[in-house]
């Protein structure tokens, strides 16, 4: 399925655990640093006519190496599991999904997808966070949470003229409606055929950032018989 993505990464503070020593060895000069996280978050926000879909996925690794006394502290430490989760929840629907659990210094990825049918008159609050567990500490050892307010704006055009390769379209909104955003040249057409559909309908992500829109210059459009209102 052809959509527009907008894919964004997301800082986190790393919760510390984030550089592990080992017990009693601090004052002796024995501390040894063994466990540095290096992981990241992703989300993505994307429509097509119909759809809004939303993706959250945490991967990375932890850096360092297990120390080589006491033993029974290297034994746990060559045992170490991390395990990643991903929460996605959109305009209600999704939760957390969690991914396999790995040794402490492997590569570790986990994806939640989640995608809800989209109402132009509606906004709808986009809700990620990440964990990577581990079962050292018994605790997350990196987390991250935030949330996004999304919408979908709708424009429609009618056909004012064309080319042998090209379909020129001017703004022509039921009712003396206005649509959140503008038509994007970055959208993606749809439309199939050849010949120059007499109306076009544009669909646009937006945020909602302090009560006012921001649109992301990314959408989907397609041909249509009829036009819409626009939102």
């Amino acid at each position: 399925m052809t959509k527009a993505t907008l894919r964004r990464l997301c800082l986190a503070i790393v919760t510390l655990y984030g550089s592990l020593f080992v017990p009693g060895f601090v004052g002796n000069g024995l501390s040894q640093s063994w466990m540095t996280p290096a992981y990241s978050t992703y989300t993505s926000e994307t429509n097509d006519a119909t759809y809004i879909y939303t993706s959250v996925t945490v991967s990375g690794t932890t850096n360092g190496s297990c120390p080589t006394q006491p033993a029974y502290l290297a034994n746990q430490c060559h045992s170490t599991m991390h395990t990643p989760k991903a929460y996605n929840v959109l305009g209600g629907v999704g939760g957390w999904q969690s991914g396999g659990s790995v040794y402490w210094n492997t590569w570790l990825s986990t994806a939640n997808n989640q995608q809800i049918a989209f109402d132009p008159n509606s906004q709808y609050t986009f809700s990620y966070s990440s964990q990577v567990n581990c079962s050292f500490t018994g605790a997350a050892i990196y987390s991250l949470t935030g949330s996004l307010q999304i919408g979908v704006s709708v424009w429609t055009g009618i056909l004012n003229s064309s080319t042998s390769t090209n379909c020129y379209y001017t703004h022509y909104c039921l009712a003396n409606t206005t649509p959140s955003c503008q038509p994007s040249p970055a959208a993606l057409d749809l439309s199939m055929g050849f010949t120059c559909p007499p109306y076009m309908e544009e669909f646009d992500l937006y945020l909602v950032n302090g009560g006012t829109k921001q649109c992301l210059g990314l959408g989907v459009k397609q041909g249509s018989p009829a036009p819409l209102n626009c939102h």
